[in-house]
């Protein structure tokens, strides 16, 4: 049986989930951490990822489960891959996800390091360097904290909610169960993880982070692409508003004066930051590829979100 069982969520990323797998099975190879199985669950790919992931079963000593499902979001497949782990302790990476060396051993030995509670254990990931060739790729990286903000990670102390990223995270599958699994209202990937989390930690889940527990996030970035992304959590957050009140009100305070019956002062500032600013921004970091202070991307990106939330609130 094995001790840990990868649960990978894919939809239409045959490419890097093969190389993903690939990369496992070095792991798996070296000897240097606990027996593990992956758990694929295809999420109604158009793709070749089901012909891919098929013949990787033959060709590999690592066990490979696949299991496909028409196209339901990420929360959902997660929730068919914990029931047909058999793993102690689920792993959930990304299926644009690299793991480095020694990955494992590192991971699960954070975990057994806590022992003595009820754990999960944060790993840590960055962008490919090819994934982030401008100014604005590298910030998000380093410091931006709009995708992975582990500056306010901890290795002597648990780490919030808000960190628990399904992209490289450690969970006893038994907790999991507990929690009831994802929330499968959630139609886009974004929020689902973290609420998660919230109910995760209410029930008395410790995380913890693990620096060494290297990743590599193979996904091109840019203003235009984040911009998006953000459109994509304002819809998501409006979702958590009618799943979770409680969690949405702790992470908006002030929501109906904000995104309801904004100011005249904010709406002129959200114009300008999602309009001739965001388009300034765009266009210094693709063709002058010049650096400009993080605060700028932040202020312009987190209006995007403000301002989708608005418009999506009162429809």
């Amino acid at each position: 049986m094995p001790t840990v069982s990868f649960v990978i969520p894919t939809y239409n990323r045959s490419a890097i989930l093969i190389e993903c797998l690939r990369v496992l099975e070095r792991e798996q190879q070296s000897g240097t951490g606990p027996p593990f199985e992956v758990v694929i669950v295809d999420d109604g790919s158009t793709d070749a990822t089901v012909d891919e992931v098929k013949e990787l079963q033959h060709l590999l000593s690592t066990p490979i489960k696949l299991i496909q499902q028409e196209n339901r979001g990420p929360a959902a497949a997660r929730n068919l891959g914990v029931e047909a782990a058999r793993g102690e302790v689920v792993i959930f990476l990304g299926d644009d996800i690299i793991v480095q060396p020694g990955y494992l051993a590192v991971i699960y030995g954070a975990y057994q390091a806590h022992a003595q509670e009820t754990c999960g254990v944060l790993g840590h990931t960055r962008y490919d360097p090819c994934s982030i060739p401008t100014p604005f790729g590298r910030w998000l990286d380093r410091e931006g904290g709009l995708q992975f903000a582990y500056g306010r990670a901890r290795e002597d102390a648990p780490v919030g909610f808000d960190l628990f990223y399904t992209s490289n995270i450690l969970v006893p599958r038994d907790a999991l169960v507990k929690a009831g699994g994802f929330n499968e209202g959630f139609s886009h990937a974004a929020f689902e993880d973290t609420e998660l989390g919230y109910r995760l930690m209410k029930l008395g889940l410790k995380l913890h982070y693990s620096p060494g527990a290297r990743t590599l996030h193979i996904h091109p970035v840019s203003i235009e692409s984040v911009a998006a992304r953000m459109r994509v959590t304002a819809q998501a957050a409006l979702e958590l508003r009618s799943l979770n009140p409680e969690l949405f009100t702790l992470l908006y305070p002030r929501a109906e004066t904000r995104f309801a019956h904004p100011s005249r002062r904010h709406r002129i500032i959200r114009w300008i930051f999602t309009g001739p600013v965001l388009a300034l921004l765009k266009l210094i970091d693709n063709k002058l590829h010049a650096p400009l202070p993080g605060g700028l991307y932040q202020r312009a990106l987190y209006c995007v979100q403000t301002q989708a939330i608005s418009r999506l609130w009162l429809k």
